[in-house]
């Protein structure tokens, strides 16, 4: 969590053979990210990546569309927050309303819920439509972040820099075909 981490624990944490930590970033929105309860701030989450940069130990931040509280605006914003936050790694998956989750309660007592066949419970597609938000704009979101994030010639080009055998090379490629065969 970006609100437990601390400087001494990043150097201890890399001198020990950390090499990533991945960060439940979830939204920029501060509205959001009070709605789900995760209790951190936007600039809590800068600190903590910056810090651990500084520790020499990869980002990988995750982010949820979907959430309650989502705009057009919110994923605009958090889109534009993730590339400012410049993590080595990021991913931008679909909230899904488990079954016993407050999330579950509250979509399913406003109508927000679109399935309940535990098929379509993958992530891959939302189950969630809420008045403001289309689950085809929700599927857009997830899969313009990742072009925006993954395609910048910058990100390209140093991925590509950090290569130092055929099978990373076989593996940025391979990752590379996959993510354009998904968006």
């Amino acid at each position: 969590r970006v609100d437990t981490v601390t400087e001494e624990m990043l150097r201890k944490m890399a001198r020990a053979g950390c090499r990533v930590i991945r960060y439940g970033v979830e939204s920029s929105s501060p509205v959001i990210l009070e709605n789900i309860r995760k209790k951190i701030t936007p600039e809590q989450i800068k600190l903590a990546f910056k810090k651990t940069r500084e520790a020499g130990i990869k980002t990988h931040a995750t982010i949820m569309f979907g959430l309650p509280g989502e705009t057009e605006e919110t994923i605009r914003q958090t889109i534009k927050f993730v590339l400012e936050l410049d993590p080595d790694y990021a991913q931008f998956p679909i909230a899904i309303p488990y079954p016993g989750t407050d999330f579950y309660k509250l979509v399913k007592a406003n109508g927000w819920l679109k399935s309940d066949n535990w098929a379509d419970y993958t992530g891959d597609c939302p189950i969630v439509e809420y008045p403001n938000l289309s689950r085809e704009k929700i599927a857009a979101a997830s899969k313009l972040a990742l072009k925006k994030f993954y395609l910048r010639p910058r990100y390209i080009l140093e991925s590509l820099m950090k290569v130092k055998t055929a099978g990373e090379y076989k593996q940025l490629f391979k990752a590379g075909f996959n993510l354009l065969k998904n968006i």
